[in-house]
């Protein structure tokens, strides 16, 4: 009887939780699971490519900070971010979803929060997510 690896998607905004990606994804690649992670968010074809990822995984691990993340201007009627996007995909395909939150900021530059504009979003996209689906935790330690 051996182990069967896991194929994960990690997901989250970029500048803002460099250092809890970092420690999940070396996590994941410690247990020799196979740790998705690829986005380019200006790309043409992200969404295509990201969504594709999400669906061929075991298991999708969102990271939540203070940043909703980037929303593609076209073909996003509901102009939901990349990462929701992802979300929502995983929870279409059946995949199991872990969503861990990051509660304090280090850096407010590096969130959503510092930009007054941001402000007009951030009630409404923080309803958005699932709250039964969020994990609290002030952080995400390394092994």
């Amino acid at each position: 009887m051996g182990w069967e690896l896991a194929r994960v998607y990690v997901s989250s905004t970029i500048a803002d939780l460099t250092e809890e990606r970092r420690a999940v994804l070396d996590w994941l690649r410690l247990a020799r699971h196979q740790a998705v992670d690829s986005y380019l968010p200006d790309s043409d074809t992200v969404r295509d490519s990201c969504l594709d990822d999400v669906a061929a995984c075991d298991l999708y691990v969102l990271i939540l900070g203070h940043r909703y993340g980037f929303q593609l201007p076209q073909d996003n009627p509901e102009g939901l971010s990349i990462t929701h996007l992802e979300f929502r995909r995983a929870g279409e395909c059946g995949i199991p979803r872990v969503a861990l939150l990051r509660t304090s900021i280090p850096d407010v530059s590096l969130s959503d929060l510092g930009d007054p504009s941001g402000w007009r979003w951030c009630p409404r996209s923080a309803m958005r997510w699932p709250a039964r689906c969020v994990r609290r935790s002030s952080a995400i330690r390394r092994a």
